[in-house]
């Protein structure tokens, strides 16, 4: 249990339990060949919104001279970067499933696709430049 966490969850808990539900939810609607109403559309972008702005809150903070602690445990106890993985990955297959079934690619769908894909590799790619494990 996480010390000094609200109801004793670690970090992020909340917040990814509640992108797992969006997620889940759409991803039944697409299934169903439903579309997604525009309120789930903006849930589902404030929750991405949320996990990105978390972390580049805390480089700003370090940049800074901020103390920062780095996680060693992510949100619900798994390792740090897993639930921005699975995102990535629960993305990709709603892609895959609506083109292996031939069903029309809504905009949005791609479009978050897209820019959830961006994000991970972005933040893979500074994370590996501000090492300076990278030749030039």
């Amino acid at each position: 249990m996480a010390e000094n966490q609200p109801i004793w969850l670690s970090k992020g808990t909340v917040r990814a339990l509640m992108l797992f539900m969006l997620l889940a939810s759409a991803g039944y609607m697409w299934i169903l060949k439903m579309t997604l109403p525009t309120q789930m559309w903006w849930g589902i972008g404030t929750m991405l919104a949320f996990y990105g702005f978390q972390y580049v809150v805390a480089d700003i903070a370090k940049k800074n001279g901020y103390k920062t602690t780095e996680a060693t445990t992510g949100a619900l106890g798994i390792p740090v970067g897993t639930v921005r993985a699975i995102t990535a990955l629960f993305f990709t297959v709603m892609v895959c499933y609506h083109w292996v079934r031939q069903i029309d690619l809504s905009q949005q769908l791609f479009l978050v696709t897209e820019g959830v894909w961006t994000y991970y590799f972005l933040q893979k790619a500074a994370k590996v430049l501000r090492s300076g494990k990278v030749e030039s």
